[in-house]
């Protein structure tokens, strides 16, 4: 069977005739990745459009034939004749570097996010030229719909800026006239199925300045008011710092012969720029399990977690989690290189090393080495770390009274739970008792001795029984763990640093305290509004009835977090808004369960932080196949790479952030019912 066409668009952008915007490291970016394709992939159609400056103070085009010029018509051609001429299931790679552009708009087609953003491209008569980016939605929107897998990598912001020495930065000020030069008509992209700003449980909203980035990945070097950086590389040429990382995990995977997801590359390019380029986070949206130019197969880590190892300046380790990932003082870390892992190795090697948490912030934590790996590596950015002794009360569990040691021994064996009496169990902590009702089931009752809905049934005959239910158990303590968290500590965000409405589209339906009524397939209305002076990062989980956490907002192919600026803004007049379809799931219609409770937990930051360590899947009877206790599951395991960037000539940010994060969480809980006078 033939193997997938593969064709590449490569655009790197240093010339601008206007000096003031001319760049360094694009032409480079695009130049290595170009050698990367050539030597690892066979018959890739590569297609590059370069603008090289040769430094003459007399030049007034590119250098090269006008062909390879990354001029507007050059470019939208190529991606023309691609969507003609290839072939369903082909791979398409697209690399910009240079600048782009942003300006708020109020045009019929704008953007969802109320933005006009733009690649700022070459152009012999005006200087620049923009591609918009609904321009540019519109054509991989063909590709999507011809079968076309599709990767696009942008590495330029959105912000404007300047140079500054030798590090520079890859964004303008969004200028009218060369905009009104080359007025774009409205595109034809396909309509989503859902409004736009919808979400549920199968979330789908438009989160990127381009439009519908699904079925196909987009990796953008930094958000919509953020800058990208370029500075010199260890081989002393420009480079710039997404692009360098992106290609060096390429490279580390096609040396080691193994595959690496999106979003593993994505989360490895995260920790390497936390250091020297503190507010740049990039952003991955659509595909992340997909694999370079590969054939569908699944990469390692795909589904890993964001929260990672860092290092600071002075060779202080750190983890990027904190008080709001429930990170405790003195939990220890058993830590291991980011290399593939054989399935036999279930996370255990011979290079595993022990770290501790010695203090705890609100957004990342500080560790300290407590045990060298056997092989004498050092402990250093770039490995992972799996919790391996939580320090923090664990939850507690009352057993029945004719509970064999078997049952004793699950629980004193658990990470997560602790065996009490009657007598010893702490008002203040998570509680379950286990019982066995007069059907010989296995039942698992609150605090006040009523049975916990929508678990999994397990027989007290079954001889997995004490296995079965001490996953439901950690399950249960787990999102205990995760519902409770709340900010009140020094670092906390103030009541009057942002506000969040959340109301029912039902007029008839009013908020009591933090709880809300809707009917099944109901929308809930939700505002957010930044009354800081800067920009604040927000995620929303769903704790739906089955016990699962997942993101609710962005959408699952949107990226881990929304910023939103203050007022007066590039992007936002202050506030967000999206709807909330709730509905019963139709494992619990089929049981004639009438009402739901979800609990939307709101994460507000000070920076872009992920909380995909957070999350949980469903507990349901299936699961408790798979899943062993103490496993390491995503909430338990802190992941990914990193390492400084330590180029000679780099301008190195202090990380100033540490003290001066914030963050605050709120929980609203939303009540679904069947409709009035309907059984469901």
């Amino acid at each position: 069977m033939a193997s997938p066409e593969k064709w590449a668009v490569l655009i790197g952008i240093d010339f601008y005739i206007n000096r003031n915007l001319r760049l360094k490291g694009c032409v480079n970016d695009i130049e290595d990745m170009c050698s990367y394709l050539e030597k690892n992939y066979s018959s890739v159609k590569i297609t590059k459009f370069a603008a090289i400056d040769t430094n003459d103070p007399t030049q007034t085009t590119p250098f090269g034939p006008s062909a390879s010029w990354p001029t507007y018509n050059n470019i939208t051609s190529q991606l023309k004749q691609i969507i003609h001429l290839a072939s369903p299931g082909a791979f398409v790679y697209i690399h910009y570097s240079g600048h782009g552009t942003l300006k708020p708009t109020t045009s019929e087609y704008r953007e969802n996010d109320g933005s006009d953003a733009a690649l700022v491209l070459f152009d012999t008569n005006k200087g620049e030229r923009y591609l918009r980016g609904i321009e540019l939605a519109s054509f991989f929107d063909d590709m999507v719909i011809k079968g076309i897998k599709l990767t696009v990598v942008l590495d330029c912001c959105c912000s404007g800026g300047v140079s500054r020495g030798d590090v520079r930065i890859r964004g303008v000020p969004w200028d009218d006239v060369t905009a009104s030069a080359f007025p774009i008509d409205q595109p034809k992209v396909s309509p989503p199925s859902e409004p736009a700003k919808t979400v549920s449980r199968d979330a789908f909203t438009n989160q990127h300045w381009l439009l519908r980035p699904r079925e196909y990945t987009l990796m953008a070097a930094c958000g919509s008011d953020e800058i990208a950086h370029e500075g010199p590389g260890m081989d002393g040429r420009q480079h710039g710092a997404f692009s360098a990382y992106f290609l060096q995990a390429l490279v580390f995977a096609s040396e080691r012969g193994c595959k690496f997801a999106y979003g593993s590359i994505y989360r490895q390019i995260c920790a390497r720029l936390h250091i020297p380029w503190l507010r740049q986070h990039p952003i991955l949206l659509g595909n992340d399990d997909a694999v370079f130019m590969d054939t569908g197969s699944k990469g390692q880590g795909s589904k890993s977690t964001c929260n990672i190892f860092k290092i600071s300046e002075d060779g202080q380790l750190g983890l990027n989690g904190g008080h709001a990932h429930g990170v405790c003082l003195g939990d220890e870390y058993t830590v291991y290189p980011f290399e593939p892992l054989s399935p036999e190795a279930s996370g255990e090697s011979k290079t595993e090393g022990r770290v501790k948490i010695k203090a705890v912030h609100a957004l990342q934590s500080e560790v300290e080495q407590v045990q060298s790996s056997p092989d004498g590596r050092s402990i250093k950015a770039g490995w992972h770390a799996t919790l391996l002794t939580p320090f923090r009360p664990r939850t507690q569990v009352r057993l029945f009274p004719k509970a064999d040691t078997s049952w004793k021994d699950m629980i004193n064996g658990s990470l997560w739970l602790r065996e009490v009496d009657r007598d010893e169990a702490q008002v203040t902590l998570p509680s379950f008792q286990v019982s066995v009702t007069e059907e010989n089931e296995c039942a698992i009752l609150d605090r006040c001795g009523e049975r916990i809905p929508n678990l999994p049934t397990v027989s007290a005959t079954s001889a997995d029984a004490v296995h079965q239910i001490g996953v439901i158990l950690e399950h249960l303590a787990k999102f205990a763990n995760i519902e409770g968290l709340e900010s009140q500590s020094s670092d906390t965000l103030l009541e009057s640093d942002f506000r969040i409405e959340v109301k029912a589209n039902d007029p008839r339906t009013q908020l009591s305290g933090n709880r809300l009524q809707v009917e099944d397939g109901g929308k809930v209305s939700v505002i957010f509004r930044n009354d800081t002076d800067k920009s604040l990062s927000l995620t929303v989980l769903d704790m739906g009835p089955l016990r699962q956490v997942s993101k609710l907002y962005p959408a699952v192919d949107r990226g881990d977090w929304k910023v939103v600026p203050s007022f007066g803004g590039i992007q936002f007049p202050g506030q967000i808004s999206f709807k909330v379809k709730m509905t019963i799931p139709d494992s619990l219609k089929a049981k004639s369960q009438s009402s739901v409770e979800d609990v939307l937990k709101f994460f507000v930051t000070t920076r872009p932080t992920s909380f995909a360590a957070l999350e949980l899947p469903a507990l349901s009877e299936p699961v408790l196949g798979q899943q062993r206790r103490a496993s390491n599951h995503e909430l338990l395991t802190f992941l990914q790479s990193l390492a400084a960037w330590n180029q000679p000539n780099t301008v190195l940010r202090n990380d100033t952030g540490r003290t001066g994060e914030k963050w605050a969480c709120r929980n609203f809980t939303i009540c679904t019912t069947a409709h009035s006078g309907v059984s469901p």
